[in-house]
C-alpha cells in the first residue's frame, strides 16, 4: 500500500499540512466558517521538532590526533565548517573564536511531521477494547469506527509513534486516514517544499 513519507531535510515546520488537514476533516471544509462555527477538526498530522546535540570537534586544529579516527562522512549532521568562516560570520552565528579552536557542543533542530503509519501489526487495534479499530487486509489501512469508540484513549497510549490525537470535544481519537474521502492525502499537495510524499513502500526502498 501507499504510505506517507517525510523528508526532514526539507520540512520548514510551516504547519501548512496541519491546517489543510484540519479544514479537510471539518464540517464545512471552509476555514472561516469552521472557525466561526467552532467546528474545526483537530489535525490528523502534527509537526514535531527534535533537538540534536552535535560535537563540533571534527576539525579541531588543536586536537587532530584525537579526531583522526572520525570521518566527515560518518554523520553529515555534525560536520563543522566553521573553520572556513571569518570572525564576523562566526559572531553572527553565536560561535566564538575560542569555541572554534577548542570544539564545543551545539544544538540544532530537525522538523518532522508525525502521522499514523498504518502499521503491519498495529498496536492500537490490539489495544482497542471496543473493537472500534480494525485493519483492512485489502488496503492495509487501519480504519476507525467512531460509532463503536468509547473514548477510552487506549489506542493513544498504545501507539509507539504518538500519532493519535485527542478530539476532546467529540471524545474520540483522531488519526491520519489518508484522506480516504478524496482518495489522496491533502497534505501531500499542500506542502510548499514537497517534504511529504505518498508512495508505495517498494518505490521508497529503491531510492
Amino acid at each position: 500500500m501507499k504510505k506517507l513519507y517525510f523528508d526532514i531535510e526539507k520540512c520548514l515546520a510551516c504547519r501548512t499540512c496541519e491546517m489543510v488537514c484540519c479544514v479537510g476533516h471539518s464540517l464545512n471544509k471552509d476555514l472561516f466558517k469552521d472557525v466561526q462555527g467552532k467546528t474545526l477538526s483537530p489535525a490528523r498530522i502534527k509537526v514535531a521538532s527534535a533537538k540534536i546535540k552535535a560535537e563540533k570537534s571534527f576539525f579541531n586544529a588543536n586536537n587532530r590526533k584525537s579526531n583522526a579516527n572520525l570521518r566527515e562522512s560518518d554523520n553529515p549532521d555534525i560536520r563543522d565548517h566553521s573553520r572556513f568562516l571569518p570572525a564576523e560570520a562566526l559572531a553572527q552565528a553565536g560561535i566564538s573564536e575560542n569555541s572554534r579552536s577548542k570544539g564545543v557542543f551545539q544544538e540544532s533542530s530537525k522538523n518532522y511531521p508525525v502521522a499514523c503509519r498504518h502499521c503491519i501489526d498495529p498496536k492500537c487495534v490490539d489495544a482497542c477494547m471496543a473493537a472500534a479499530l480494525k485493519k483492512d487486509e485489502k488496503t492495509g489501512q487501519v480504519l476507525h469506527d467512531k460509532d463503536k469508540c468509547v473514548g477510552c484513549w487506549m489506542c493513544v497510549m498504545a501507539c509507539p509513534y504518538g500519532a493519535i490525537r485527542l478530539n476532546k470535544k467529540e471524545k474520540i481519537p483522531v488519526r491520519c486516514d489518508l484522506c480516504i474521502d478524496i482518495g489522496e492525502p491533502r497534505c501531500v499537495k499542500s506542502c510548499p517544499v514537497k517534504a511529504i510524499v505518498w508512495q508505495e513502500e517498494t518505490e521508497v526502498a529503491k531510492k
